[in-house]
């Protein structure tokens, strides 16, 4: 039993970093350059350098390769169950309006630019949050039926505290970006005239 275990974890471990690898690919395709890469005991997480300044239809398929890079390997090995079902529960989960997932990185790429950043940024991490409190109580419900498996309470309790966080350092982004906007449309930094 402990070995189906450590099948399951090695299968999605090498799936995560095969996902991120895609990202990473994308990125360098646009030459949005890499950031920050951060490996931890569930995979692997990137920031990206330039990301920010690509237009629109370049920075959906860099969000996009992550899940589609999964969904790939859902076809290519259909006959191996572990492969195929770690990749299609990756990509859907990843797929997920829950910033920083690539789905609430899509959705608020999109809103942004229909509403402006700061209703992208309150619809989105509105819906994120309420997402992770329905991920927090399935998971209780899991707990409650199935005792050995924690993972979408975990998830979602470690996805809901990361929330605050994110929302932080999207708010600073605007407002640096509006800063910028008034020191070249007014010529001069803001308070120093």
């Amino acid at each position: 039993m402990i070995r189906v275990y450590i099948t399951a974890y090695i299968t999605s471990f090498v799936s995560i970093i095969l996902h991120e690898s895609a990202h990473i690919a994308a990125a360098a395709a646009f030459s949005a350059g890499i950031g920050k890469v951060q490996i931890s005991p569930v995979g692997l997480s990137v920031e990206l350098g330039a990301f920010e300044h690509l237009p629109l239809i370049k920075k959906l398929p860099v969000l996009l390769a992550g899940p589609a890079l999964n969904f790939l390997f859902v076809f290519l090995f259909a006959s191996n169950p572990f492969i195929r079902n770690a990749n299609l529960l990756i990509g859907l989960f990843n797929l997920l309006p829950v910033y920083p997932l690539d789905g609430g990185r899509v959705l608020y790429v999109i809103l942004y630019r229909l509403t402006g950043g700061l209703r992208a940024v309150r619809i989105v991490m509105g819906l994120s949050a309420a997402l992770c409190y329905l991920m927090i109580m399935a998971g209780l419900v899991l707990l409650i039926l199935f005792p050995f498996n924690p993972s979408l309470f975990c998830v979602g309790v470690y996805l809901k505290k990361s929330l605050r966080r994110h929302r932080t350092m999207l708010l600073l982004k605007l407002y640096g970006d509006f800063a910028k906007e008034s020191v070249l449309l007014r010529g001069n930094l803001p308070g120093l005239d």
